[in-house]
């Protein structure tokens, strides 16, 4: 199978919404039943771990920010913590739009990078829940790493930031995100939300909506196991 066929297995085995008020109209996936859980997982550096990845983008969108704005007196590092995510800074201090940053800046030869993880692959496949993915990379991004990490047939729905949003997309941490996602998946009872995510700002935007969240800082695979078991005693 090439490579081109693997990434539109993640099309055809998943469903794919771009969150913007066109697809919060429309029905494009099953919802879940009143009383049933949904698992949300966050993707990057949330179902797999690179150092170098993240080193490598960091330095690749440092070097593009810095190019961008010479002269302006904007420094990298000070934008960097306080504008998240990059895709609002690069619109903001840049005027990069975000197609142009979602299909230049957001991606890169992944493979290089990821492989498959066994353990993960089979903790997310004992979860006996809907499972969805909120990302705020871009569907080309979702769609290449799905594909090396061995997770393209995992995930029920995917929700993704709108790559051609000509303002700053609906994205994590907001809390109105998190409520597209429920209104989708017709969630009743946001206590029956499972959210896991490394970034500590969406982990805090999701606790705000009332979901359970956890905080993966290492091992996503006992923070699966951790839920799972919180579920299996709120029943």
């Amino acid at each position: 199978m090439s490579g081109q066929e693997k990434i539109n297995l993640v099309l055809k085995r998943s469903v794919l919404i771009e969150m913007n008020q066109e697809s919060l109209l429309q029905t494009l996936c099953e919802q879940i039943k009143e009383d049933e859980k949904l698992f949300v997982f966050d993707l990057d550096f949330c179902l797999y771990n690179s150092e170098e990845l993240k080193q490598f983008e960091n330095e690749k969108a440092k070097n593009i920010f810095v190019e961008k704005n010479k002269g302006t007196g904007f420094d990298w590092d000070h934008c960097n913590k306080t504008i998240q995510p990059w895709a609002a800074m690069f619109l903001k201090i840049c005027k990069i739009n975000v197609f142009e940053f979602f299909n230049e800046i957001d991606i890169c030869d992944f493979d290089k990078f990821l492989s498959k993880n066994e353990k993960v692959i089979e903790a997310l496949a004992s979860v006996n829940h809907t499972k969805v993915l909120m990302s705020n990379g871009g569907k080309k991004r979702i769609e290449k790493i799905l594909s090396i990490i061995g997770l393209e047939n995992t995930f029920d729905v995917i929700f993704a930031p709108d790559s051609n949003a000509t303002e700053m997309p609906l994205m994590k941490p907001e809390v109105e995100a998190f409520g597209f996602v429920e209104q989708k998946m017709g969630v009743k009872n946001s206590q029956n939300v499972y959210f896991f995510d490394d970034n500590i700002k969406n982990i805090e935007g999701a606790i705000k909506k009332g979901w359970n969240c956890f905080h993966v800082d290492a091992n996503i695979c006992e923070k699966i196991e951790e839920a799972l078991l919180h579920a299996e005693k709120s029943k």
